[in-house]
C-alpha cells in the first residue's frame, strides 16, 4: 500500500464491519495485526483527495478514522 490512507478502524470480528457503507470511498483493504484486522482505504493520489475521503468516512460512521501513511510496513499518522 502506497501513497495516503484512510484508517477506518480495528476489528476483532469482521462480521462488524459494513463495506457496503464505505466501499465507494476508497479501495477497501484489510491489515491483520494481532488479533485484529484494521480496514484501510486507499487508492488517493494525493493528501487533498485522502482528506475528502477522511472526511466522508466520518461522516458515514467512522468518527475516530484517520489519515495515514505506511511506512517500513507500519501505519504512521498524517497531521
Amino acid at each position: 500500500m502506497d501513497g495516503y490512507l484512510v484508517k477506518l478502524a480495528a476489528y476483532r470480528d469482521l462480521k462488524n464491519f459494513k463495506q457496503s457503507t464505505i466501499e465507494d470511498v476508497g479501495l477497501v483493504s484489510f491489515v491483520k495485526k494481532g488479533e485484529f484486522t484494521i480496514v484501510v482505504l486507499g487508492g488517493y493520489d494525493t493528501k487533498a483527495s485522502a482528506q475528502s475521503g477522511l472526511e466522508k468516512a466520518r461522516k458515514r460512521g467512522f468518527p475516530d478514522a484517520l489519515l495515514v501513511t505506511m511506512e517500513k510496513g507500519e501505519m504512521k499518522k498524517v497531521n
